[in-house]
């Protein structure tokens, strides 16, 4: 099952929203794999994890206490599963992620730093 990590600083997200996060998360990745109509199994076994940092410890290369997301998400591979695809999942997680914390949080620019290298 996949499992969801989602690392900001900790004024970055309204506080009282990290339920309605990690399931937003949790369902996007469960949609991103191709289930379709998800059973109590798959429900409770993906797994979100909000993890809110103090401001001075998240940096980039050029931003002291930058106000940046990291989600990292995790599936297992096709060997592991045979049912699931073959990492087809984890193809445009970072642009709805990207998406996902735009919404949350009123910053446009949020995610369009990265790059994708």
């Amino acid at each position: 099952m996949p499992m969801i990590d989602l690392y900001a600083r900790k004024d970055l997200f309204p506080p009282g929203t990290d339920r309605q996060l990690a399931e937003q998360l949790a369902k996007a990745v469960i949609r991103a794999e191709g289930v379709t109509n998800p059973g109590p199994y798959t429900l409770n076994n993906t797994a979100a994890h909000i993890h809110r940092m103090e401001p001075e410890h998240v940096h980039t290369a050029a931003t002291d206490s930058a106000r940046t997301v990291h989600v990292q998400i995790i599936t297992p591979t096709r060997r592991a599963n045979a049912r699931w695809p073959e990492t087809t999942g984890q193809r445009g997680h970072r642009d709805r992620h990207a998406n996902f914390g735009r919404s949350y949080t009123g910053n446009p620019d949020l995610g369009a730093t990265h790059g994708g290298d």
